[in-house]
């Protein structure tokens, strides 16, 4: 491996995967919730470092008023994702600088700085590159975003990681990223197969190597292959970014701002009272056995005032993503499960899927909800109801208004692929700034459409000419009258189920 991959995997590229804690809507948003400032909502610098296939920087980019800079040192990632940003028009700068080359670029103050995972996957001194990048980089009240496999949840992991590294020095030497990764997973198999007590007595270990051994082997070569793969506690990861004058904040995922929220009894009686915030998300990682953290740092964070708070969560406004039908009223959450009362979460989905799924308020909730719920318990409705996965808040109209046109040229450019690929599963939603889940079926449709072709024919050719099994409830269709017929049902699902969801997004 070449040396300036400092032990990276560099001769297979990452999947394009989209993480919406990285979008400076969703942590805004966080950090709302904890009655700090966030950084502005407009007319802000916003930089990505290792970003991958640049799938969620481009979304997020195209679908938020401000300007982006982003690097990864895999120059082929880095092409594709300067490709979607040409295609989008957006105000993204694409590099594929190592991490000091890009320190000395000549670059702006960022109001918001993140990386996701590859904290993990860098040697230290890349790490204290990054330290020192947020020091001279990120202005004050600047967020900083960090996700990272974390302890306890990984130290049975990390023994059977330890199988896969040593077969690749001992007996993987010559060959690539995916014949290495291919011979360590058999080897391991095979040692598992002879029954040693670590297979059986540690956590989870086989149920996740069964997981493994059907996952991509493209994301097996980063998140597994890297020659670092570091666990870290929070604590160690904290009094590193202290180093750059950062204080953790809030958590990248909201519903963890619900103190207790799928904890027993004893430990939410244990964590309340734990008063130094710092010594809490060390214990709550203890009690729930954390294996990945998604943290939120900020440099001299501002506390809102109660009426300013008050003010900012009235103007934030909510849209449902989803179906009302068929959603799941419970959350996989802390030491378990969160169950919500159906009486109070069914009405309140109800009510966010009037008008088209239009954007709500909290005010205009309660007034749709016959003021059965005041504005505390309202919020904690919404923030419960983003962990369910199927409502994002919005920007303003005004930010959604700027944002709409590199946005549909973004959409317009991934549906274009849909023909041919069937990973790119996100488009960008310029109401919400966050990317939204899309279906390579939904894409075709949404690209047949804004192309002037007849959706059901163009559906059919592309199949065809793909050689794509066209379905229904898992069976393949038998001939090309039953392949119509089936088409048919779908388009008439969609624009029935979907399209309203995605015209409220300003998607379709």
């Amino acid at each position: 491996m070449a040396d300036w991959s400092s032990g990276y995997v560099t001769d297979v590229t990452y999947i394009p995967g989209y993480y919406q804690e990285l979008s400076p809507a969703i942590i805004r948003f966080c950090l709302l919730i904890q009655q700090l400032t966030p950084p502005p909502a407009e007319e802000f610098n916003y930089c990505e470092l290792g970003f991958g296939q640049g799938l969620s920087l481009n979304l997020h980019a195209a679908a938020s008023p401000g300007a982006f800079a982003g690097t990864d040192f895999n120059s082929e990632q880095a092409a594709f994702a300067a490709r979607l940003a040409g295609a989008a028009g957006s105000d993204l700068a694409v590099c594929d600088d190592s991490f000091e080359d890009f320190s000395r670029r000549d670059l702006p103050q960022f109001d918001y700085i993140a990386l996701h995972g590859i904290w993990s996957w860098i040697n230290d001194a890349n790490r204290r590159q990054i330290v020192e990048f947020a020091n001279k980089r990120l202005k004050r009240g600047g967020a900083f975003y960090v996700s990272y496999n974390c302890y306890p949840g990984l130290a049975a992991i990390e023994p059977m990681r330890k199988l896969f590294m040593l077969h690749g020095r001992r007996l993987g030497e010559g060959v690539s990223s995916l014949e290495r990764i291919q011979g360590a997973l058999e080897f391991t198999e095979r040692i598992f197969q002879a029954g040693p007590h670590y297979f059986h007595s540690s956590g989870n270990v086989g149920a996740r190597f069964e997981a493994l051994k059907n996952a991509s082997p493209r994301y097996l070569a980063h998140e597994y292959f890297n020659a670092n793969w570091d666990i870290m506690y929070f604590s160690d990861v904290a009094e590193m970014l202290a180093g750059a004058r950062l204080n953790f904040a809030a958590s990248a995922v909201p519903h963890e701002s619900v103190k207790g929220l799928g904890m027993s009894d004893e430990a939410r009686e244990y964590l309340n009272k734990v008063a130094d915030p710092f010594l809490y998300q060390q214990l709550y990682d203890y009690f729930v056995n954390r294996a990945f953290r998604k943290d939120i740092y900020v440099r001299g964070a501002l506390p809102l005032g109660e009426a300013a708070y008050r003010e900012r969560m009235l103007a934030q406004r909510f849209i449902l993503t989803r179906e009302p039908a068929g959603i799941d009223m419970t959350l996989k959450v802390g030491m378990g499960t969160a169950s919500f009362l159906e009486e109070i979460y069914r009405p309140a989905v109800a009510a966010l899927a009037e008008d088209g799924h239009s954007p709500k308020g909290l005010e205009e909730l309660r007034e749709r909800l016959g003021g059965k719920l005041d504005y505390s318990q309202l919020l904690s409705v919404c923030i419960n109801l983003m962990g369910v996965g199927v409502i994002l808040p919005c920007q303003t109209p005004e930010a959604a208004e700027r944002c709409r046109a590199t946005a549909r040229a973004l959409n317009a450019a991934i549906c274009r692929l849909a023909g041919t690929r069937d990973d790119l599963r996100c488009l960008a939603s310029p109401v919400t700034g966050v990317g939204v889940a899309v279906s390579r079926m939904d894409q075709l449709v949404l690209d047949a459409a804004s192309s002037g072709n007849e959706v059901a024919p163009y559906l059919l050719r592309t199949l065809q000419a793909g050689n794509i099994a066209i379905m229904k409830n898992g069976r393949n269709a038998e001939n090309e009258a039953e392949a119509k017929h089936f088409l048919e049902e779908f388009l008439a699902d969609f624009h029935q189920k979907r399209e309203t969801i995605l015209k409220s997004l300003g998607i379709a």
